[in-house]
């Protein structure tokens, strides 16, 4: 992991000798004239939507269901008001869009925030992030919400450029959000027990009433933009690292401080930076405004170069190479900065731009007096050229019946259909249900939403379930699995899964695994393991699935024990088992890594990854024998025998729930006559049990 991190320092490192500089030296543009600065490809244009003195600094986008957008504007950044007082902030929102896309109507819906970054709006207000908590705001009147309540908090507030953002709600009635960089965050449901603790980098999601919320994804540096693809694979854009990643339910990713479960980091899908460590914002184009060569592509915005990146995405069965095309837009003003981007539900592309001649957030002093606090700009992008398909705007969903509803799950805009999808299992609730089902034989996307909608209701039973399951349309399949997966406990939907870990399409294989690793059984590990064998090497992402689900078959009790019997003498499966068997936190687990150990000759970084394994977490019993391993097998000098037991902090107490560990490595003889465990340092008790003083 260490190698892994240095290699990520030194990338960056190289993306950064490339960015221009972080202060910008002309002077700023009038909208006007900024407009002219812009390069796109032929046919597409540019239209101004809105900007100052209407709006300060926008940081997120978000549409309604009657197709207004909504904005946060902010003055304060990004020094955040104390003591209480009420900020400048607001959440804005533009409506009655003329011919040229200019928003004839700006109004402030909710203010006295304190820097917001995530927001989206409910159907009687907005929940919207304002230091330090993610807030529900209701009780419109005179278009102003009037009431303020928690839902979620506290955020942490340390870098105000990372905090919460990105709120993306989704088919299943969750919403989806980044936490961003260096901030430590307890999150915890104003309502309800349900809580996560956040350090630095992640993507969570939660219930918009406010009971419940957890963890989608582990680490990233600073992600900041999340969009999904008609299949349901969840993006993330993240600075500093790499600018796209498509996340795996429960997977880790690279931070600064190099931390995983046990299997590594998640697999990436590119490797290129676009020359800036810093990004904002990410669209995949589902829809059909765009010409065809864009669609199913991705775009992320580049606040350092000031440019919109492309990315073609190569299929790898369930995995995706981003294959980098040219920028998307250019712009000649240093000011123009892109920091968030949104597919609006008419198929044109809206752009946040933070307009500034300064983006750094710690490259330059936040006291610097060049950083402007009043200029922001929204920017829409339409395709006017040959073919054109002109913009379509959605009907006001809100008014609409659940016959008609139904209708737009067809809509050629994933936009339009998953707003009508939300539309139907939250306003129009069990009544529609009768219509609902009609679109179980309709087009593929009806199915796919209409199940969801059955599903959020109940509604969805064994019958439909196993016909969706046998449909001739890959994107049915996976969304029936994504769907399994939700729901609590199983009775025939665990076959039907395992079997489907078979099936000819490899995103369905993902999603059966992934539904898999929710609902846990011994009857799972073989079909798994046989998953991970006939997977081609080039799909990462349905390998790492594969992994982590088998890792969670492992964690129930007596599920070790039980090897034998379910895999015999396949010393292959068994490889398998203990490839994953170091990422599950179990006295069990560390018991079969130290048989494993003695049996099956491994590298020294391997051994060193078991015995960390063994000493936070196998019983006391096998200690002296793991400290004997490392002197014994090691040809490093005795000093730097250290580092295949070292293990952050493994002899302190309370590292993962685990049990202070002091007592036991002193209790199995290693140190000689017992000594109190506030007298010795961990470190210490590592280097005298190598032998290494």
């Amino acid at each position: 992991m260490l190698r892994y991190s240095f290699a990520l320092l030194l990338l960056m490192s190289f993306a950064a000798a490339q960015e221009p500089p972080p202060v910008a030296t002309q002077d700023p543009l009038t909208p006007a004239e900024e407009a002219k600065k812009f390069q796109l490809p032929p046919g597409f244009e540019i239209q101004l939507v809105a900007s100052e003195p209407d709006i300060a600094k926008p940081m997120n986008l978000s549409f309604d269901d009657r197709g207004r957008l909504y904005v946060t504007s902010s003055v304060e950044y990004p020094f955040p008001v104390k003591d209480g007082a009420a900020g400048r902030d607001t959440v804005k929102v533009l409506e009655d869009f003329g011919p040229d896309g200019k928003a004839r109507k700006i109004s402030t819906f909710v203010g006295g925030l304190n820097i917001p970054i995530g927001q989206y709006p409910t159907a009687d207000g907005v929940i919207c992030h304002s230091i330090p908590k993610i807030w529900k705001c209701s009780d419109v009147k005179d278009g102003v919400c009037q009431k303020r309540e928690p839902l979620y908090g506290d955020v942490g507030f340390r870098d105000t450029h990372g905090m919460v953002n990105a709120f993306s709600p989704w088919l299943d009635g969750w919403w989806y959000a980044c936490h961003g960089f260096s901030n430590e965050s307890t999150l915890k449901s104003a309502t309800t027990d349900s809580q996560i603790k956040m350090s630095s980098g992640n993507t969570f999601r939660f219930r918009p009433d406010g009971s419940k919320i957890e963890y989608y994804t582990h680490g990233q540096v600073n992600p900041f933009g999340l969009c999904f693809d008609p299949i349901g694979n969840l993006y993330s854009a993240d600075c500093h690292s790499l600018p796209i990643y498509q996340l795996l339910r429960n997977g880790y990713y690279p931070t600064f401080g190099g931390s995983h479960d046990g299997l590594g980091v998640a697999p990436s899908v590119m490797s290129h930076l676009h020359g800036s460590t810093a990004i904002g914002g990410i669209v995949y184009y589902a829809a059909t405004q765009f010409p065809e060569k864009y669609r199913d592509t991705i775009f992320v915005g580049n606040p350092v170069t000031g440019r919109i990146d492309h990315d073609k995405m190569e299929v790898h069965g369930s995995s995706y190479k981003a294959i980098e095309q040219p920028d998307f837009l250019k712009s000649d003003d240093r000011w123009f900065r892109p920091v968030d981007l949104k597919l609006a539900p008419d198929g044109s592309l809206y752009i946040a731009d933070f307009y500034n001649r300064i983006i750094g957030h710690y490259e330059v002093a936040l006291t610097h007096p060049g950083r402007d606090r009043d200029r922001g700009r929204i920017w829409r992008i339409v395709y006017k050229g040959d073919g054109a398909n002109a913009p379509k705007p959605m009907p006001d969903l809100t008014t609409l019946g659940a016959a008609d509803l139904v209708k737009l799950l067809n809509d050629d805009n994933l936009q339009v259909r998953t707003r009508a999808t939300n539309q139907l299992a939250d306003r129009i609730g069990k009544a529609g249900d009768d219509e609902v089902r009609k679109a179980l034989d309709g087009t593929a996307f009806q199915k796919a939403h209409a199940m969801w909608v059955l599903e959020r209701h109940g509604a969805l039973d064994e019958a439909a379930v196993r016909k969706l399951a046998g449909d001739g349309d890959r994107l049915v399949r996976v969304h029936v699995y994504k769907a399994l997966a939700e729901r609590a406990a199983w009775t025939f939907e665990a076959d039907l899964a395992r079997g489907a870990l078979k099936d000819a399409d490899p995103y369905v294989r993902r999603a059966a695994a992934e539904s898999l690793g929710l609902h846990p059984a011994k009857e799972n590990i073989k079909p798994l393991i046989e998953l991970w064998n006939t997977t081609a090497k080039d799909d990462s992402h349905l390998i790492h699935m594969a992994r982590m689900t088998l890792r969670d078959q492992l964690v129930p009790a007596g599920t070790f024990a039980a090897l034998p019997g379910l895999l015999g003498d396949d010393k292959a499966a068994m490889g398998r088992v203990a490839n994953v068997c170091v990422a599950v936190k179990t006295e069990e687990a560390g018991s079969f890594a130290m048989a494993w150990m003695k049996s099956t000759p491994m590298d020294g970084g391997t051994m060193a990854s078991f015995l960390k394994h063994v000493i936070r977490y196998g019983p006391q019993a096998e200690l002296a024998s793991a400290f004997e391993m490392a002197r014994s097998t090691s040809k490093a000098p005795p000093r730097e025998q250290i580092g295949l037991v070292r293990s952050r902090g493994c002899c302190r107490s309370g590292l993962d729930g685990v049990p202070a560990r002091h007592d036991f490595i002193v209790g199995a003889g290693v140190l000689g006559p017992a000594r109190a465990v506030e007298d010795v340092d961990a470190e210490q008790i590592m280097l005298e049990a190598t032998g290494s003083t």
